[in-house]
């Protein structure tokens, strides 16, 4: 009986690790493992995510910004989750540091912002949680793609985009 719940245990912890891998991938701007966006919506804030980045770089600030979209971190403390993936993801160049990488997991109702010590000066903790603060009523009207929005708006915003830039405002 033992060596049977030591086994079911250990296959459980197989696919929570393995479940947990498989989100940890960051291939494109807009990663939506929760499938909570629409093709189009994805598109658009993906779209809004590459002109942030660009208008940054024209800016003399580069950042380069990822968006992770996760049903449940199974377990692990989202801030614990973010940062495993945004280490293993490497966004931002190697010498700068300035990745940026934006979690939620929705049915955890968590979520979390990793910043690359290149951005530190630019982005605080209390200006990231609050980003993340500002999208709440719309994540609760069930309008994730205009929380999604205003999340990158204000990061574009911090990390040096100028105000009148073609990302999307708030």
């Amino acid at each position: 009986m033992f060596k049977m719940i030591l086994s079911m245990l250990a296959a459980m912890a197989v696919s929570i690790v393995a479940s947990v891998a498989e989100a940890q991938q960051i291939t494109h701007p807009v990663n939506d493992y929760a499938n909570v966006l629409a093709p189009a919506e994805e598109e658009a804030l993906a779209h809004q995510i590459l002109t942030v980045e660009d208008e940054s770089r024209i800016a003399g600030h580069p950042v380069q910004m990822a968006l992770l979209l996760v049903n449940t971190t199974s377990g692990i403390p989202i801030d614990e989750y973010a940062l495993r993936v945004a280490r293993e993801w490497g966004g931002g160049t190697a010498t700068l540091n300035d990745g940026l990488l934006i979690v939620f997991a929705m049915t955890d109702h968590k979520s979390d912002i990793e910043v690359g010590r290149g951005l530190e000066n630019r982005i605080t903790d209390v200006e990231a949680t609050r980003a993340l603060h500002a999208a709440r009523s719309a994540l609760q009207a069930g309008q994730n793609a205009l929380a999604f929005r205003g999340v990158i708006a204000d990061l574009g915003r911090l990390t040096g985009v100028p105000a009148g830039g073609r990302y999307w405002p708030r």
